[in-house]
């Protein structure tokens, strides 16, 4: 009970000296007329991605999603700024991430969920599906087929049976029971997931550039943690010690994605 108190009590010093910090970055260049923006949204978007990992390091679940809703209103403004042309499903995207995180704030902050878990997820698969219409209009499929059909057929097998062992994972669990239309939401919501990894990779090597692949590191990063915890809820075995690896790679994902926008 003492420990449980002590690691509160820590997190909650961890989370005031956060905020402060972040205060002090953004208040102190203001006041002395030095505010060098670009920088200044470099510097937070880092501390974010930082505090995050620590936070997961620590085991500190309740207080890692304060950096994570800051890091993709983050994302979005870097993205806005600098693309030379931004497209809607791209900030679809990011807006899906944003609600997301400004759910999990709340629901740390009121100690109760605001939305309910289906309208939650809602946001995650949102997000996913603006993200595989973004790769499908920045591909032409014909061309695509042309150049990669070997890669697209093994593409095709690994995805497959990813989807089918999820399902098989989803099917033993009790949850979904007398629940059909939550195992359809979490099918669907798979089947994104692999698809945008997937189509992320095609479009890296279609395209084959830098930026292009700092994309495709964030999204493998972020699909790869999907799949960790699609694991860890659904997997009759102990799961315990992959929870910190889930966030990790959430963290990687985010490292990129800013490196995606910023560049």
């Amino acid at each position: 009970m003492e420990l449980g108190l002590l690691k509160w009590m820590s997190s909650k010093i961890l989370v005031y000296w956060w905020f402060l910090f972040l205060l002090n970055m953004i208040i102190h260049p203001v006041f002395q007329m030095k505010v060098d923006q670009p920088m200044l949204i470099k510097g937070i978007a880092y501390l974010s991605i930082v505090t995050y990992v620590i936070f997961a390091l620590f085991d500190l679940w309740f207080v890692y999603v304060f950096p994570q809703a800051l890091m993709f209103p983050l994302l979005l403004y870097s993205y806005l700024k600098r693309a030379d042309a931004v497209s809607k499903c791209f900030i679809g995207f990011l807006l899906g991430f944003t609600m997301s995180g400004i759910d999990g704030v709340m629901g740390v902050l009121f100690e109760e969920d605001v939305f309910s878990s289906h309208i939650a997820n809602s946001f995650f698969l949102f997000a996913y599906f603006c993200l595989f219409v973004f790769f499908l209009k920045k591909l032409k499929l014909l061309d695509l087929i042309r150049r990669f059909w070997a890669y697209m057929i093994v593409l095709l097998v690994f995805d497959v049976y990813i989807v089918f062992n999820f399902n098989l994972m989803m099917l033993e669990c009790e949850c979904f029971l007398e629940d059909s239309s939550g195992l359809i939401f979490e099918y669907t919501y798979n089947v994104f997931v692999i698809l945008v990894l997937s189509f992320s990779l095609l479009n890296y090597l279609y395209n084959d550039t830098k930026r292009e692949l700092f994309l495709f590191l964030a999204i493998a990063s972020i699909a790869f943690s999907e799949m960790v915890q699609v694991v860890v809820l659904f997997s009759a075995q102990n799961t315990d010690a992959l929870v910190t690896p889930y966030l990790l790679l959430l963290g990687v994902g985010y490292y990129f994605l800013y490196k995606y926008t910023y560049s």
